[in-house]
């Protein structure tokens, strides 16, 4: 068919120019995006750092923490990956520069984490009718130990976090927790101290491990 195609040469007029000043945009991957860690890379700075001590080359040691401040890892990934430990070790360098990045790393991550907890603790999910129902009644008995009446703030949020710390499941575990934390609650001392919030969930269930 080429044979019966006339060629002509293409006219200037036709190519569009580019507007002037218009940017060249660049696909950007999933990695670009500033809350995404590769937990391979992460590794690999671990590893560097490992090789070097407080005595190492001030140079290479900032060059790994630069890479590392620049990171928002999640908790698990900090959990999983140990990093943090690592970073750790260098708020004692003998170097002033290292010290300062290490602590300044070690602070970012810490806010990142009680950030991420705070969002967590803001969600509650409501469970199936049957869990719920044993929850309402562990409330009710956490209150009715305290001489207290439904709703109380104090007592939701106590039984809220310990369903929290037993995986949110209704187990042996929790109906346990439930009856030590009413057997404390016999002791007036703290269930004033409850009451008037100078002990606070965390601490109960800390004593009924």
């Amino acid at each position: 068919m080429d044979k019966y195609v006339v060629r002509e040469p293409r006219n200037s007029n036709d190519i569009k120019a580019a507007k002037p000043g218009s940017l060249k945009l660049k696909q950007s991957t999933i990695k670009a995006l500033p809350r995404v860690v590769v937990l391979e890379d992460i590794l690999k700075l671990r590893f560097s750092l490992e090789k070097y001590n407080n005595d190492a080359d001030e140079i290479e040691i900032l060059d790994v923490l630069k890479k590392l401040e620049d990171m928002y890892p999640c908790t698990q990934v900090l959990k999983q990956t140990m990093i943090g430990k690592t970073v750790k070790k260098f708020r004692t360098s003998k170097h002033l520069s290292v010290r300062n990045l290490s602590r300044n790393i070690v602070k970012k991550w810490k806010r990142l984490v009680i950030d991420e907890n705070k969002k967590k603790e803001s969600i509650d999910v409501r469970c199936d009718a049957k869990t719920e129902l044993v929850r309402c009644k562990a409330r009710r008995m956490i209150c009715d130990s305290l001489n207290l009446t439904l709703p109380h703030c104090g007592t939701q949020d106590l039984e809220k976090k310990l369903f929290e710390s037993c995986e949110r499941r209704i187990n042996n575990k929790y109906k346990r927790r439930v009856r030590s934390i009413i057997f404390l609650f016999k002791d007036e001392t703290i269930q004033e101290k409850f009451k008037r919030e100078k002990i606070n969930s965390q601490e109960i269930l800390s004593r009924c491990l």
